[in-house]
C-alpha cells in the first residue's frame, strides 16, 4: 500500500479540524465551561533531529490531545490540567516517543483563617545535555506531589507548613538531577504588605537517594529561602525566589555541594495589547553519573508579546542558559564542561474562531561547549492548529 507523505497527513488532519471548529462555533462571548477539552495537530521540519554536531533532518508529525478542569465545591476548588502528545517521525521511526504532562490541585479553605492546598504535578520532555550518539532521544521525566497549609494571623502575617515529595529521572545519566527522589518537610512564615507585596521565608529539609543510579547512596539537604511577590506599578509586577542550598552523603562525600539556587520574573504591560516578560533563574543538582559531582548553571530570557488584532499574537522569546560541570573523578568525560545554549523563537497565532487556533513558529537552537563533538545547530519551522471543545 501506498503511505501519503506526511505533509499531507498533516494538512488532512488540519483541514478536519478547522472544518470541525467552524461547525462547532458558538457564542464567543460565552463563559469558560468547568470542563474543556482540546486536540492538536502540527507538523515541524527540524534540520538536525538528533541535536548532534553533523545532524540528520527530519519531518515530525505531533499530536495531543488534553483536558482543562476548574470545578468549585463551596470553599473548595480543584483544578487539573493534563496533556497527553505522540511525535511521530517521517524517515527515522526509531525516533518515535510521548509525552504525557498533568498539574492538578485541590484548594481548601477549612476556615477562615485557615487554608491548604494538595498537588500533584509531572512534567516529561526532551533532554539535550549529550549528543545522541545512540541514535535515541533522551527524556526528562519531573514529578512533585506534596501539601501545603497556611494560618492567617493578625495583620498580614501567616504561617506555613507543609510536605513534599520530587522525584527526577532522565534517560541522560549525565544530566542535572538525573535520578533523585527527595521527600521534604518545609516550614515558614510571611508577611503581605497593604500594597499587596507578599515577603515569604522557608525552611525545607530533605532526605533522598539516586535509585539504581548510584545504589546504597543517600542525602540529606537543608535549603533555607525567601519569596516576594510585589506590584511594582499597576502595570509590572516582580516574583522572586532565592535560597541556599546544601546537600550532604552520608558515605560519599566527594558529591557534595552547596550554593544559591533560585529564579525571578519581571512583567511589563506597556498596553493591554503588548507587554515584556523577563526571566533569570540559577540552578545547582547533582551529577550522578562516573563518580559524581554536581551541575551548576544560569538560565535567563526575555519575551516581548504583540497582540495587533483581538484573533492575532506575536511573540518573540529568546532564552539563553549556561551550565558548568564540577566532576569528582579525573576520569568523568565531562571534567571541566561548560555548555553555553540559546533558543530563539518567533510565533505568529491566530484565533479565527473562538474554538480554533492556527500557529506558525520558526526556531534555533545552538550550542557550544569547550568539549568535542557537543557542538550543535538546529533549526525549525512548525505549522499547528489546536481545536478546543
Amino acid at each position: 500500500m501506498k503511505h501519503l507523505p506526511l505533509t499531507c497527513t498533516c494538512v488532512t488532519l488540519l483541514n478536519l479540524m478547522a472544518c470541525g471548529a467552524t461547525r462547532a462555533q458558538g457564542d464567543s462571548d460565552a463563559p469558560a465551561p468547568v470542563l474543556a477539552l482540546h486536540a492538536q495537530a502540527s507538523v515541524e521540519n527540524d534540520s538536525n533531529v538528533l541535536r548532534t554536531a553533523n545532524g540528520i533532518s527530519d519531518q515530525i508529525l505531533g499530536l495531543s490531545a488534553g483536558l482543562q478542569l476548574d470545578k468549585r465545591y463551596g470553599l473548595q476548588r480543584v483544578t487539573l490540567q493534563a496533556q497527553a502528545h505522540r511525535y511521530q517521525f517521517r524517515d527515522y521511526s526509531n525516533l518515535d516517543y510521548n509525552t504525557v504532562t498533568y498539574a492538578g490541585a485541590w484548594n481548601l479553605q477549612m476556615t477562615p483563617y485557615l487554608s491548604g492546598v494538595f498537588s500533584a504535578d509531572r512534567r516529561q520532555y526532551r533532554d539535550i545535555t549529550n549528543a545522541a550518539t545512540t541514535g535515541s532521544i533522551a527524556l526528562r521525566t519531573e514529578r512533585r506531589e506534596g501539601a501545603e497549609f497556611t494560618l492567617l494571623g493578625r495583620g498580614g502575617w501567616r504561617t506555613l507548613a507543609g510536605v513534599r515529595q520530587d522525584r527526577s529521572r532522565s534517560d541522560d545519566p549525565r544530566s542535572l538531577e538525573s535520578s533523585p527522589t527527595i521527600t521534604s518537610v518545609l516550614i515558614g512564615g510571611g508577611y503581605e504588605f497593604p500594597s499587596g507585596a507578599l515577603f515569604t521565608g522557608r525552611l525545607r529539609r530533605g532526605d533522598g537517594d539516586y535509585g539504581a543510579s548510584a545504589a546504597g547512596i543517600s542525602f540529606r539537604e537543608t535549603e533555607p529561602s525567601a519569596a516576594l511577590s510585589w506590584p511594582l506599578t499597576p502595570k509590572t509586577t516582580l516574583d522572586a525566589r532565592i535560597g541556599y542550598l546544601d546537600r550532604g552523603h552520608d558515605s560519599a562525600f566527594a558529591r557534595d555541594f552547596k550554593g544559591f539556587v533560585g529564579n525571578s520574573a519581571l512583567r511589563w504591560e506597556y498596553s493591554p495589547r503588548t507587554w515584556v516578560e523577563v526571566g533569570l533563574a540559577r540552578d545547582l543538582g547533582s551529577y550522578v553519573f562516573n563518580g559524581g559531582g554536581s551541575i551548576r548553571g544560569w538560565r535567563g530570557f526575555i519575551a516581548p508579546t504583540w497582540k495587533p488584532t483581538e484573533k492575532t499574537t506575536l511573540r518573540l522569546r529568546h532564552a539563553m542558559e549556561q551550565r558548568d560541570w564540577r566532576v569528582a573523578s579525573s576520569a568523568s568525560p565531562d571534567l571541566g564542561r561548560e555548555d553555553r545554549t540559546r533558543w530563539t523563537t518567533l510565533t505568529l497565532e491566530w484565533t479565527p474562531r473562538r474554538l480554533l487556533a492556527l500557529t506558525a513558529s520558526a526556531r534555533q537552537e545552538r550550542r557550544h561547549t569547550n568539549l568535542p563533538g557537543l557542538d550543535f545547530r538546529s533549526n525549525s519551522f512548525t505549522l499547528a492548529a489546536r481545536l478546543n471543545f
